[in-house]
């Protein structure tokens, strides 16, 4: 959004937005749509844009990244659940290192994904890559009710899963830039939040419902509750920045900013600590 005309104008700035004469009348209406035009579609500084920093429809793509998130991170918390259960029924023929690599690739596509993914949601926005994603993931849930095979694990669980989540996690994070700026590590922790209450969510009902179930009903319960958040994360998720038109593509020249690749190396080394936990055996 352009900054307010504040001040006072000069006689020529009087005759621009005041004009007296028809021709002068045409000129103005073509800068200001001129104007208008460049700061939707070319312009990327921030002084070009306010931020609500809160507010109703604010806090609602919030509550909506938290379900995105819960409903995704949350859930691979469970892997170690995933991964015991495997070895003890379906994979009983294979070793632990063998079924780890199952969950690996779930989260190696869920995290390295993202580095294509922020270029398209610059170009395209929020809402059809959550509506993809989210369609996506609980058909992959849906079909790993009835996986029986190690193949059958790896490319729904490990492929598929892996990669319909990082359409999710990506946007769900990358949409809180849009209405917060100087209240976005704030926002993005409390979206974060999800992430821990899906990690004690999942696990419990999981271990509950495969104590009493079998494993194809279990995971059409959690698919159920998967859908429901990817719904609640579909209606309250909106863009509100325009558009790039130029991107689409990973732009490699960031990393000559020596600050943005130690900051890139850090947080890799960060979410390497984090995935260990993923694929230990469940407790």
């Amino acid at each position: 959004m352009a900054r307010d005309i504040s001040g006072v104008l000069t006689t020529h700035e009087l005759a621009t937005y005041y004009p007296t004469s028809p021709h002068q009348a045409s000129q103005t209406t073509a800068l200001f749509q001129e104007q208008e035009l460049e700061l939707t579609a070319t312009s990327r500084s921030r002084n070009d844009y306010t931020f609500p920093e809160g507010g109703p429809r604010a806090w609602f793509v919030i509550f909506g990244s938290f379900s995105i998130i819960c409903g995704t991170f949350g859930l691979i918390s469970s892997v170690g659940l995933f991964q015991a259960y495997w070895q003890a029924h379906q994979l009983s023929s294979y070793t632990i290192r063998d079924i780890g690599w199952i969950s690996a690739v779930n989260v190696f596509l869920n995290l390295f994904l993202g580095v294509q993914i922020g270029p398209l949601f610059d170009r395209y926005g929020p809402r059809w890559l959550v509506l993809v994603g989210s369609l996506t993931y609980v058909i992959s849930l849906v079909l790993l009710a009835q996986c029986k095979k190690y193949w059958h694990f790896m490319l729904v669980y490990g492929v598929v899963s892996g990669t319909s989540s990082a359409f999710l996690t990506t946007t769900a994070l990358a949409v809180v830039a849009h209405w917060f700026e100087v209240k976005r590590g704030m926002a993005s922790g409390i979206a974060f939040v999800g992430s821990s209450a899906g990690g004690i969510a999942f696990p419990l009902i999981l271990k509950t419902a495969l104590e009493h179930l079998n494993w194809a009903w279990a995971i059409r319960l959690v698919a159920l509750i998967v859908l429901v958040l990817m719904i609640i994360g579909n209606l309250c998720i909106r863009g509100r920045l325009p558009p790039r038109k130029n991107g689409g593509a990973v732009d490699l020249k960031c990393f000559q900013d020596a600050r943005f690749s130690w900051a890139t190396i850090g947080v890799a080394c960060k979410y390497l600590r984090l995935a260990i936990p993923f694929i230990q055996p469940g407790t």
